[in-house]
């Protein structure tokens, strides 16, 4: 079974580059949103319709429609992979086995937080705080002034993002988390049995926002087993 792979906010198809290391079995489609990566002399789109419409195209030249496939996103690639999934289900097109999200907490909660207007240096220390950032570009600034428009950007689509009366998803759900998120966020996260009328399954992982990093192997064990059931 094909995974789709989606990335965070800032991130690009090289951002789960350990999943080819702790999955070899499993075919691993890496996407990036335009703006970035291999993408970079695309525009940045800022639309969070856009990006579905641009991953749903993506997502169409890698998959036909005898393939099984599932969608895998963290944070913001969660948020894209479950509206990219209502989008081939309203379109009766063939829907993934089952999506996988990690660190984001359910699509049917308002956003709370506003930091990608706030001034440079408040910005960093907020993106700092997720601990998700690559030691080189925490210590370099040229790099961080390549990258800040592009997690601005990010941030953006995700804190702009409005709860929208859509179809229940015909699709399980796997649902990843940290356990030192906040504890609004770990209550959010239980709010994803709300949007699918099939199964939604919980996992708690040690670590914060971006315990992905410090747990690939365990993450990846477990998305294994959920591929291996799926093709069931």
């Amino acid at each position: 079974m094909k995974l789709i792979v989606l990335p965070f906010a800032g991130g690009n198809k090289y951002s789960y580059s350990f999943f080819r290391k702790t999955m070899p079995t499993v075919e691993i489609i890496n996407l990036e949103y335009p703006g970035r990566g291999a993408r970079m002399k695309e525009p940045l789109l800022d639309d969070i319709d856009e990006i579905v419409d641009d991953i749903h195209l993506l997502i169409k030249n890698n998959v036909t429609n005898e393939e099984p496939f599932s969608i895998y996103g963290h944070s913001m690639g969660g948020l894209i992979g479950y509206l990219v999934s209502i989008k081939m289900q309203k379109d009766n097109e063939i829907k993934p086995k089952c999506l996988i999200v990690s660190g984001r907490y359910s699509p049917t909660i308002n956003n709370s937080e506003s930091t990608y207007d706030l001034p440079s240096e408040t910005f960093w220390q907020s993106v700092f705080d997720l601990e998700g950032t690559p030691v080189e570009i925490a210590n370099e600034e040229k790099l961080r002034s390549l990258f800040e428009p592009i997690l601005r950007n990010d941030f953006k689509v995700i804190e702009t993002y409005s709860p929208r009366n859509l179809l229940l998803l015909e699709t399980p759900i796997e649902v990843l988390y940290g356990q030192k998120e906040s504890i609004d966020q770990l209550s959010f996260f239980h709010k994803w049995n709300e949007v699918s009328s099939k199964p939604v399954n919980f996992h708690e992982f040690e670590g914060g926002h971006f315990f992905i990093l410090n747990k690939q192997k365990e993450v990846s064990e477990l998305i294994q087993n959920v591929l291996e059931r799926e093709s069931k």
